[in-house]
């Protein structure tokens, strides 16, 4: 009430702004977690944000691919909304000699809940992220990042079961958010606040 200058029941703008350069001298005065929300990047475009609209053009794809084939095949609508057991992709636990299956399994989704889920998640997840590293070097951090968390989580996922098969890109998707949140913790104290 001290602060709303005219009384008429709300904060203006310029009250707003009174009162932040009156009582909030520094940012880091504010609680930690206000501070994290606050955390503003600088984004670049250079390099093109392409790495992660890659992987996600070549998993829509594939699940493009898959869909056709297992609708061609399998006359039971039933069994075609089922992961693509029979893919060369596919995480296939008899098959851990084919080494190249820890990490395509990315390109195999189940159904379509499953590739728009994945999908959304890696684009508004990874290409802020991707962005947000400088330079090609950031682009290959980001890249490392995502791939690790796929080969991670197929060793992770086969050890508990092995004996079930993986599809999807959601361990990928939850590295890009793990690095995201570290992001957002490591530097929560650069933080702007941007008053227009």
């Amino acid at each position: 009430k001290k602060e709303d200058k005219d009384q008429n029941g709300r904060i203006e703008y310029q009250e707003w702004v009174t009162f932040y350069h009156k009582h909030i001298k520094d940012a880091r005065a504010l609680f930690p977690a206000f501070q994290v929300l606050l955390y503003q990047p600088q984004y670049s475009c250079s390099p093109p944000a392409v790495i992660i609209l890659m992987f996600s053009f070549i998993q829509v794809a594939c699940y493009i691919w898959h869909s056709t084939v297992i609708s061609g095949i399998v006359s039971d609508p039933l069994l075609s909304n089922q992961a693509p057991v029979c893919s060369l992709l596919i995480y296939n636990p008899t098959r851990r000699h084919e080494v190249w299956r820890f990490l395509t399994y990315q390109f195999v989704h189940v159904n379509m809940e499953h590739i728009v889920f994945n999908t959304l998640m890696q684009l508004v997840v990874g290409l802020p992220l991707e962005m947000s590293q400088p330079g090609a070097l950031g682009t290959l951090k980001v890249v490392i990042v995502y791939l690790a968390g796929v080969v991670f989580g197929s060793v992770g996922g086969s050890l508990p079961n092995p004996t079930s098969y993986l599809a999807g890109a959601s361990a990928g998707v939850y590295a890009l958010i793990a690095a995201h949140v570290s992001t957002l913790v490591c530097f929560h104290s650069i933080v702007v606040l941007i008053i227009v």
